[in-house]
């Protein structure tokens, strides 16, 4: 098993270019399936059901997904030993070309410049007086926040040796900073952009949403500052945060406040 995981690793490095795009391609090619089946014809209520049934199904997913990374990387696990081939095979293998353009892409889910959108998305809320979608945003971005900080203190997972100059990163690897902010705030965006854009422009911010954020986790893995399971647990974390924010203010919107 540790020879196919390390000829993996190799494969994924010698080709690193070709295994990112299929990587996001497939991950936007999955969300828009998932869109498209959610949106196909029928009654409202038929819709309505899939829509439910669609949600509850891809967290369920990720709510197990994110209990088998934490029990792996809490075990040391063949998950773990995995990232650890990965990360080896890039450090010694990674196109310097590929590492600089990862290098500009991860500065998109930077803290600071994530705080600041984050702020000024917050006071365009409210001064529109929009308290109630404020409120969800802030929620959301802070709160998501503060339990990937939680995370990473209660498993304190030291960062694989990224020795490039390229990236540098400190404190505690698991779960990715930047896989949950990216997913907290530029998923919220397009949240708040489909509420507002036409159906036929819906799919679209979907797929850019979800091309960016995929991005951003994966140069982190690229760029060697995190193990590959510590973004795939930032995404799902972030994720079910935002998913189980929107339910409730949903369903508490429609009992105590206008839409």
């Amino acid at each position: 098993m540790s020879d196919m995981n390390g000829q993996w690793a190799a494969w994924v490095t010698d080709h690193l270019l070709a295994t990112l795009v299929m990587l996001v391609i497939g991950v936007c090619a999955a969300a828009l399936s998932l869109w498209a089946f959610i949106q196909q014809g029928g009654t409202p209520e038929a819709r309505q059901r899939r829509r439910r049934n669609v949600f509850i199904a891809v967290l369920s997913a990720q709510a197990v997904m994110v209990v088998l990374i934490a029990l792996n990387v809490g075990q040391d696990g063949s998950l773990t030993r995995t990232d650890k081939l990965l990360a080896g095979a890039l450090a010694a293998h990674a196109d310097p070309a590929i590492l600089q353009v990862m290098a500009w892409v991860t500065r998109l889910g930077d803290r600071d410049g994530l705080l600041v959108l984050g702020c000024a998305v917050l006071v365009v809320l409210l001064w529109r007086r929009r308290l109630w979608l404020a409120a969800e945003w802030a929620l959301a971005t802070g709160g998501s926040g503060l339990m990937i900080v939680f995370l990473k203190n209660q498993f304190a997972r030291v960062r694989p040796e990224h020795i490039h100059g390229f990236e540098t990163a400190h404190g505690w690897s698991f779960p990715s900073g930047h896989a949950a902010g990216s997913t907290a705030v530029y998923g919220m965006l397009c949240y708040l952009a489909m509420r507002r854009a036409p159906p036929r422009w819906r799919p679209f911010i979907l797929m850019a949403g979800v091309m960016l954020v995929i991005t951003i986790g994966l140069s982190r893995v690229v760029l060697q500052v995190h193990f590959l399971s510590d973004v795939l647990a930032g995404f799902a974390c972030a994720s079910l945060w935002l998913a189980a924010c929107v339910a409730a203010s949903a369903a508490l919107r429609g009992k105590i406040a206008p839409p």
